[in-house]
């Protein structure tokens, strides 16, 4: 998961950028505007990409509590984008 450093790009961003590691990588990313609507869009009601709890259980899923996760206003942005595609 791109978010998580579980994947290969995010890997090469961390091993060619010498100023900052990959967490700090990971941080400018999960709070750059835009980057949300990227993910898949909520249609089975599982997955909410836009809910602050589902991205806290995925951290926990993938065993890091330290990893930056989007800001509240990045995952509203994206529950607005959300929205106005499904309708």
């Amino acid at each position: 998961m791109f978010f998580f450093e579980k994947d290969d790009l995010i890997e090469l961003f961390g091993k060619l950028d010498i100023k900052n590691s990959t967490k700090g990588l990971l941080n400018i990313f999960t709070n750059f505007p835009g980057i949300l609507n990227l993910l898949s869009i909520n249609r089975s009601g599982k997955h909410d990409f836009s809910d602050l709890e589902f991205w806290k259980k995925l951290r926990t899923a993938f065993g890091n509590q330290s990893w930056p996760i989007p800001g509240q206003t990045f995952l509203d942005d994206f529950g607005k984008y959300q929205t106005k595609v499904l309708a």
